[in-house]
């Protein structure tokens, strides 16, 4: 390798970007510019718009911004994409776009939301979504996740000969913005009246965002936003006096909204039901997993796929994040490839799979998980066999394992929907103790 096209500095904000500063790193990364080494340097940033001023008044050479930007997330008081796209603007730095369908959640909308984009007749959710986000000036690349070769090709066909969203097409998008907004726990204006005067100077409102975003979208943001940009020592949900001038001051609810709020440490501590696990710098966050569809047709389209989503469903219900999901074929060097990628690259704490257990020809999930597995967890898939012996004598043809690879627990599930749900029931409520013991904890 001769060069980096783009060098990021990664998850600038309050807490990372005193230490990039401490030790140089920016610096350094415009020597390498220098030398060749580099093309262009530029940062990742998940913070407040004030704090990409700084950095970007401080470091006036970096060239490109990657932000997140959705239509969801546009006016969203906690994740502040419009205000930090503004901020690009004003700089004259171009934005690499991250997140455009939020985790695929502007792709599953919620019925009346899809209803209002299907009116239009013009084209996928997903479309919408990226081309809202794409229409904006100064917006330089869009990074899309996809999950098999269909949403390459969607993504591909309405990028290639790209139009920004149209008037029409602008109103309906804005319903569904409305859709969404309709459907939060709490309903702050964000005003700030309440934060004047709270003594421990926590930002009530930007935790609210917080919480509805949670609620709604079960994604890694709010995690993040709640631990790294909205909180600090002492400023924390569980840090409320109980004193009650913000209730006074609160120009909607009162203290109905207020008293709603003060569960927001929820997204700190796994008394919600959230499982969650004490990470570096006394951070909570919520395990985060994959699930994995293995099924010739299912990659190819021949099949729709509704044991992948009936197990994220599960664990998110049960608290979990699930960060990735993917459908790959019956081939054991891409099963293989999907379950190091989800343990070693993207650092699962949990990854299911679901199909290719059984005795066909093309049933390989169980060989290809043995060949990534630093240990085997026998009694995984014995507990899943007697809980399934109960309902179907066939159950006895599983060859489904489980194990670990570092910190990363792997199971395999039937390809079945209605199987997949019986033996993930089974085990479930053992998991988080599972990977508390996987992580040092004591039984």
């Amino acid at each position: 390798m001769d060069y980096f096209d783009f060098y990021l500095m990664h998850a600038q904000g309050t807490t990372n970007y005193p230490h990039f500063k401490a030790c140089r790193a920016y610096e350094t990364a415009f020597a390498l510019k220098a030398e060749g080494k580099v093309r262009h340097v530029g940062i990742s940033f998940h913070n407040r718009a004030e704090m990409l001023e700084q950095i970007l008044t401080e470091y006036p050479d970096i060239e490109v911004v990657q932000i997140q930007f959705n239509y969801v997330d546009y006016d969203d008081p906690a994740v502040q994409s419009r205000k930090c796209y503004e901020i690009c603007r004003k700089f004259n730095k171009p934005v690499l776009m991250m997140e455009p369908v939020k985790g695929g959640n502007l792709v599953n909308l919620p019925e009346e939301a899809k209803a209002v984009l299907e009116d239009l007749h013009g084209g996928s959710p997903a479309s919408y979504a990226i081309r809202f986000a794409a229409g904006f000036p100064g917006m330089m690349i869009v990074l899309s996740g996809m999950s098999n070769l269909q949403q390459m090709e969607d993504n591909l066909a309405f990028m290639r000969d790209f139009k920004p969203l149209n008037e029409t097409e602008l109103a309906a998008v804005k319903k569904v913005q409305e859709i969404f907004r309709s459907k939060q726990l709490i309903p702050c204006t964000s005003c700030r009246y309440c934060t004047d005067g709270c003594p421990k100077h926590i930002s009530i409102p930007d935790l609210f965002a917080t919480m509805n975003t949670k609620q709604l979208y079960h994604d890694w943001n709010a995690d993040y936003y709640y631990n790294v940009v909205h909180t600090a020592p002492g400023r924390r949900a569980s840090d409320c006096l109980k004193c009650g001038k913000c209730e006074k001051a609160c120009r909607i609810s009162g203290p109905k909204v207020l008293r709603r709020g003060k569960a927001i440490d929820s997204c700190q501590q796994a008394a919600s039901g959230i499982k969650s696990k004490k990470r570096p710098g006394g951070i909570y966050m919520a395990y985060q997993a994959a699930v994995i569809t293995v099924s010739d047709k299912a990659s190819t389209g021949e099949r729709v796929d509704t044991s992948g989503p009936a197990v994220r469903a599960m664990l998110e219900g049960a608290g979990y994040q699930v960060i990735h999901t993917a459908i790959v074929p019956d081939d054991k060097l891409q099963i293989g490839r999907e379950l190091t990628r989800c343990a070693d690259e993207l650092g699962c704490d949990l990854v299911l799979t679901t199909g290719g257990t059984g005795l066909s020809p093309r049933d390989v999930t169980p060989e290809a998980t043995r060949a990534v597995l630093h240990r085997e967890i026998p009694a995984i898939p014995q507990a899943m066999l007697y809980a399934s012996l109960a309902i179907t004598p066939r159950a006895m043809l599983s060859r489904a394992t489980a194990g670990t690879r570092g910190s990363c627990l792997i199971i395999n599930l039937p390809g079945s929907e209605k199987a997949a749900r019986e033996n993930l029931g089974a085990v479930l409520d053992t998991l988080d103790h599972a990977l508390k013991m996987m992580a040092g904890g004591g039984h």
